[in-house]
């Protein structure tokens, strides 16, 4: 039940020092993702540093994808995103 539930919510998170728009994913309690509404940052939450991470751009594809599936934009199929320890 870790990845059974996703959900993807628009939400204003201080980034770089700068209140900015984005769309929070959720990957049940296992991992949490963000993406500028502009889809140029993106980055995980770091439960240790509770903190959030850059990630490489090589994600955002990715977590467009996982986005869309959780608003059932896009049929679900497999994706390749980090989760766990970094």
């Amino acid at each position: 039940t870790y990845g059974k539930m996703v959900t993807a919510t628009d939400e204003t998170l201080a980034i770089d020092g700068e209140d900015t728009e984005v769309t929070i994913f959720r990957l049940g309690r296992m991992a949490m993702y963000y993406q500028t509404l502009d889809k140029e940052k993106i980055g995980k939450w770091n439960p240790e540093s509770e903190k959030w991470d850059v990630m490489p751009k090589e994600f955002s594809r990715s977590l467009r994808q996982a986005i869309e599936m959780a608003r059932r934009e896009r049929t679900v199929q497999l994706i390749h995103l980090p989760v766990g320890a970094h």
